[in-house]
């Protein structure tokens, strides 16, 4: 028997993948797919993402939707009982309450997915059945999920999330939760209640915590002069000098506070600190400026 070529496997699989007719055909297709040793990795991977293709095409809506569900699950970073509990409340516990299959893949299978996958970030694993128990899902992680979903939202709109959509996503996340809960409850014992999670108006991108300023604008000229001193050197003072006035150079140009209101700072000020994030997660250390002047003005007798 002559051996076939290589190459010439992967035309043959790809011929038969577009003369299948049915679900069936496909699936013993992808089955020997997977298992031909002498299909490369590329070749094996093409030929399965065709065979994904082909099988929405052959399918009715609901068997499509089964595909796509058992597609997620697959790839989901989920244990296997939780994958397994997904895979049931998707195919038969919301299709007997859903108002529409359109909704079913559109809304609850993506929003789910995308917060199972969010979820498993913030552990730095997969996700547990046990993990949608209330004692390690709090309103904080719901909260903060809510509000990177607004932010995702108005980066690729330029829109704010409204309060509706907002209830929404956190309504289909209630119900696979309030289903694990009734019917896993031997993982999880308590959900949050529907209305635990706080939705007043829309989350906007995360701004800098801010506090009253003592500091002042400083025009270009300003800053030029500052930015020239940074790196001025006078012959006479001494190195260490030196680099406490290049520091202090660069606290007024980093903060704007007022020259003689740097002075009122302590180590203490400098080191205990709250540190805040902007929208692009950078860290900054939040100096409190006030309580430093209030301080100075209090011990000199001064209101």
């Amino acid at each position: 028997m002559l051996e076939i070529d290589p190459s010439r496997m992967y035309k043959i699989y790809l011929k038969k993948v577009f003369e299948a007719t049915t679900l069936p055909e496909l699936r013993t297709l992808a089955e020997e797919i997977r298992t031909n040793p002498k299909l490369s990795e590329g070749e094996r991977h093409h030929l399965l993402t065709v065979i994904g293709k082909r099988e929405k095409e052959i399918a009715e809506p609901w068997d499509a939707f089964v595909v796509d569900v058992e597609a997620k699950a697959e790839v989901l970073p989920a244990t296997p009982a939780l994958k397994e509990a997904f895979t049931n409340f998707m195919l038969y516990y919301m299709p007997m309450r859903s108002k529409s299959l359109r909704y079913l893949r559109e809304d609850t299978l993506r929003d789910i997915t995308k917060f199972i996958e969010w979820y498993s970030k913030i552990l730095g694993r997969d996700v547990d059945i046990t993990d949608f128990d209330a004692s390690r899902l709090s309103i904080d992680i719901v909260s903060r999920y809510l509000m990177e979903r607004a932010m995702d939202f108005f980066r690729r709109t330029g829109k704010r999330m409204s309060p509706e959509t907002q209830r929404k996503i956190w309504s289909r996340l209630y119900t696979f939760g309030y289903y694990l809960n009734k019917s896993y409850r031997q993982f999880v014992r308590e959900f949050l209640g529907k209305k635990d999670v706080p939705i007043e108006k829309p989350i906007e991108p995360k701004s800098v915590k801010t506090e009253r300023s003592l500091g002042r604008l400083l025009g270009l000229d300003q800053l030029r002069k500052i930015r020239e001193a940074l790196n001025i050197y006078v012959k006479g003072i001494a190195t260490w000098k030196a680099i406490l006035y290049k520091h202090y150079f660069r606290l007024l140009i980093s903060t704007g506070i007022r020259p003689e209101h740097a002075g009122c700072l302590r180590f203490v000020d400098l080191t205990d600190v709250n540190w805040v994030t902007d929208a692009l997660d950078r860290e900054f250390a939040e100096i409190k400026m006030f309580e430093a002047v209030r301080r100075e003005k209090e011990s000199r007798g001064e209101s």
